[in-house]
């Protein structure tokens, strides 16, 4: 093996390994951080819909109100649109 073609197989080997590490850890991390950040999103968007219903139907619904203000959200809304966002993404 030539010194040129030893140089080669190393920078070939260089890129697959990065090619893996960007695959398998990188760019997981950054999908799972956008769905994080967009489920937040979503999960308050759908905590103002739910009060809006609440008063429309006459209910009353302080405890919503309260959370709009403060950003708040269900947890339970918080958890499926982040598992559907993974889903569409493909992890």
């Amino acid at each position: 093996m030539t010194k040129k073609q030893y140089i080669g197989f190393m920078i070939l080997a260089v890129v697959f390994l990065g090619g893996l590490f960007y695959w398998y850890s990188f760019g997981p991390s950054i999908i799972k951080k956008d769905c994080y950040n967009e489920a937040g999103e979503k999960a308050i968007e759908l905590l103002k819909t739910k009060s809006e219903m609440l008063t429309q139907a006459g209910q009353t619904n302080d405890v919503y109100k309260k959370a709009i203000g403060k950003d708040l959200f269900l947890t339970v809304d918080f958890d499926n649109a982040y598992n559907n966002c993974l889903r569409e993404k493909g992890l």
